[in-house]
């Protein structure tokens, strides 16, 4: 006798559906809430980045519940933005990998794999302008101070939001250095490696992280920042890359790349101490263009 696991019941009496066509492969139900804990357990041992789970996890836990068949999937997937649809197809294929796993039916869960919607294949080109960046400022000043901060580091650094969200959240434990109107803190470690990777912001946004005394979250930060329909963070870092390695600056790409803590994995220690000195060498100029942009959006100390 085969005893099935709880959240895998099958409408007929084969566990190991027939291949595609057959009418039994329509009686296979997935009861997502029954094997979510085991689901989690199988997540985190795939050693994923936690925020990662938590992201998956949060829109299955929104749009699925129990999934009947093919129709089902296109009725979940029907009327999400984009961003939905890509952040709810992640946690279903990453289920139905798991499924496979503990012995539910490939050529089933391939059904309904295809119809999972594609992501949009290409490159996201956009890049703010400079007025849109100093409407930002603005919009983000008369708003909630924690997120007007985080919205500052970001452009000063043009770090990722969950590493700017880090800083901010373990500033008083940080060595930071002071350089001539600008600061330098380590952050973490590249991969396999004893070398650091920093993140560069000016004093205004220096003195600004001081007077918080509140915690920031990526999510959240992310949804208010939709709320106040300003660029995103993500634009935050294409337009601090794009302005550093614009004629204007004229900051070599790597070294904006160090600046923003995209510095290959492999890199080797002597270009590396070449690259921190570039870096602090040539920071300047961008700290000095972002407090212009402060100044346009009457933004002072």
């Amino acid at each position: 006798m085969m005893v099935r696991p709880p959240g895998f019941e099958p409408g007929s009496s084969a566990w190991q559906a027939p291949l595609n066509g057959s009418p039994a492969l329509k009686g296979l139900k997935i009861n997502y809430l029954q094997i979510r804990s085991d689901f989690v357990t199988f997540l985190k041992s795939r050693g994923l980045n936690p925020r990662y789970i938590e992201c998956m996890l949060r829109y299955l836990d929104k749009y699925v519940t129990v999934i009947n068949g093919p129709m089902d999937i296109l009725r979940i997937f029907s009327g999400l933005t984009k961003g939905q649809q890509h952040n709810l197809s992640r946690g279903l294929r990453n289920l139905f990998n798991f499924l496979e796993m503990q012995g539910f039916n490939k050529n089933y869960l391939d059904i309904l794999r295809k119809n999972i919607p594609k992501d949009e294949v290409g490159f996201d080109l956009r890049i703010p302008s400079e007025l849109e960046i100093i409407s930002a400022l603005k919009t983000m000043s008369k708003g909630l101070f924690k997120y007007k901060v985080l919205y500052d580091l970001v452009l000063d650094s043009g770090l990722r939001l969950i590493e700017a969200c880090r800083l901010i959240n373990n500033f008083s434990q940080l060595e930071i250095h002071a350089f001539q109107g600008f600061y330098v803190a380590p952050l973490g470690f590249f991969r396999k490696t004893k070398l650091a990777y920093f993140a560069f912001f000016t004093e205004y946004t220096f003195n600004q992280i001081k007077k918080l005394r509140e915690k920031v979250d990526w999510g959240a930060a992310t949804h208010y920042v939709q709320k106040k329909r300003v660029p995103a963070f993500k634009y935050l870092r294409k337009f601090a890359n794009d302005q550093m390695t614009s004629e204007q600056l004229n900051i070599p790409e790597a070294v904006a790349d160090f600046i923003q803590g995209r510095t290959p994995k492999s890199i080797g220690a002597r270009h590396y101490m070449k690259l921190k000195r570039k870096a602090i060498q040539f920071y300047p100029r961008y700290a000095a263009y972002i407090t212009k942009l402060r100044r346009k959006a009457d933004l002072t100390n």
